[in-house]
This record gives structure tokens, sequence and C-alpha cells, in this order.
């Protein structure tokens, strides 16, 4: 199954029920690549954009004609499962996390995505042949060089797993995530489907003090503003097609167009720019005309 494919069948039932992704952290600290990433890739490769405008036409197209199908949770007979690998890059610092804070970043996904059917498993072979290792579905790779990842190296970050992606969600956790055009820590991204024609360019970084549940394993080195396991929840939001809540700023604004325009999600209401933090009074930068004028999601 292609990445493209599993987006399609998973947003039938997140695509009336994403708002879970949002409120990342319990205070501002959150950068996410995601958005960075694809301006970057459609800027280089002419036949993205056009790749992102058919994905949305068939989300909306299998929308309008299913709306109460979309809105519907999966029951636990309907359960897709996704393997991940989880290949950690390091130079035998902190970032060489333990396998236990691996573990408890996926118990954390699985916590937000299984209502929803999406379980999240750690993989245990690749077709016959099992995976060695004293926790199979977790590599380590020694790379000074890459362990301080930019996203303009996403390439080379990538050729260190030769698992097919269409198989696997594939993550990496590295030290840093830097990108010239943004001040502040980048916390993760996830490549977009449809964002890309290289199908090796698939998969999700992560920076390993974001990477994990604080509440299951006790890991000294997450970030306290990170370490919920939310970080990843958000970046496999955008792995699986899911734009920000401030997509496209105030558009989508009415019934006629929320699932064709914005973010493309009709019970997320309308965001002018992303707000962070946890402020008493959610702010409302965009008045709906769908009949109730809602404040932010806070991102």
């Amino acid at each position: 199954m292609t990445k493209k494919s599993l987006s399609l069948l998973v947003l039938i039932a997140l695509f009336m029920s994403h708002s879970f992704l949002y409120g990342q952290e319990k205070k501002a600290q959150h950068a996410c690549g995601t958005s960075i990433l694809m301006e970057s890739l459609q800027e280089s490769d002419p036949n993205v954009l056009p790749s992102l405008k058919q994905l949305e036409q068939q989300i909306t197209k299998y929308y309008e004609s299913n709306p109460i199908g979309a809105q519907q949770k999966s029951s636990a007979n309907s359960m897709l499962t996704i393997p991940v690998v989880v290949t950690i890059v390091h130079n035998n610092g902190p970032e060489n996390i333990s396998d236990i804070q691996v573990m408890s970043q996926i118990n954390a996904l699985n916590t937000y995505f299984n209502p929803y059917g999406l379980n999240f498993c750690l993989a245990t072979q690749q077709g016959n042949i099992p995976f060695s290792g004293s926790t199979p579905g977790i590599f380590r790779v020694q790379n000074a060089g890459l362990m301080n990842h930019a996203t303009g190296s996403i390439s080379a970050l990538m050729a260190t797993s030769n698992l097919n992606p269409a198989n696997y969600l594939r993550i990496w956790v590295v030290n840093e995530i830097t990108n010239a055009s943004v001040s502040g820590q980048i916390q993760g991204y996830g490549t977009f489907p449809a964002s890309y024609t290289d199908p090796n360019l698939d998969g999700i970084v992560m920076r390993y003090t974001a990477f994990g549940d604080q509440a299951t394993c006790s890991c000294g080195v997450l970030n306290p503003l990170t370490n919920q396991g939310k970080v990843l929840v958000h970046e496999v939001g955008h792995y699986l097609a899911l734009y920000h809540t401030f997509q496209n700023n105030c558009s989508g604004m009415n019934a006629n167009d929320c699932a064709s325009a914005g973010d493309y999600v009709c019970d997320t209401p309308p965001v002018q720019q992303p707000n962070t933090g946890c402020p008493t009074n959610a702010p409302n930068s965009c008045n709906e005309l769908y009949g109730v004028d809602l404040p932010d999601d806070i991102n």
C-alpha cells in the first residue's frame, strides 16, 4: 500500500475528527518544520503542487459522497495497524535514547490515535526475515554529521535506512533539527503525502528531547515543554495529509467550502495564523460564516 492510498484510508476516520492533533505542549516550544519542507519541495519540483491538488480533490470527493461515514470513528474491528521503524542517529551522547523512551512514544501515539482506528507498533521483521537487535524495529546509526540535522539534508538522513517506505512508517530521531529561514528550534517534521516525487523522501524526523512520554518512561532527556509525546502525534497528522488549522488563513469559512479550502476540514475553526502557549481566553482570528463563530484552536 502506498503512502498516498494509506492516507486516503486514514482520512476516512480522521477527516471530521482531527482537532485532537492540536494543542501540542504546555507552553509554546514546538516549531513544526513540515510546512518549511513542503515549500522547499514545491520550489524544487514543479510536479509537487499538481500532485497535492489531486490528493485534496480525492479527499474532498470522498467527503462529499459520504459525509456521514467521514465523521464516524472506527471500531476496534476496523483497526488499521501501521508498522513503525525508528532509526536513532547519534554520536553516543544523550541523543542515543533508550528503547524504553521509544516505547513510551509508541504508546503515546496509540493513546491518541486508537480511538480513530489507527494502531502503531514497532515492526518485527522485513518480509520473512526477523529484525535483529535488543528491540526489533529500533535501529541505531552513529553519524556525528547527520545527528545535527538540517531540513535541507533530508535525503542524506533518509538514506540511512534501506527499508521500503511503502511498508513502514519510518521515523528518525536526531540531536537537533535546524533551518536557516526559521528562528527557534524545530522539534520535528513529517513529509506530507504527494509533496515529493522521490519515494525515499518518506518519513518523520524528530528531535530526541521531544520524542517520548515522561509519564510512562521517566526519561531524563525530555524537554519539560515537549515531554508528553504530542509532537510526534502532530507530525504523524501531517504524514497522513492533515494540514495546520491555519492553512490558507481565513478561507473555508462556510459550510459550502470548509471541506475544499482552508485546512480542508470542517470541524476545526479557521485560523488566521499560528497560536502558541496556553492563553486564558482563546483568540478568534477569523469570523466564520456557518452559524457559530468559534474561537481558534491553540496550535
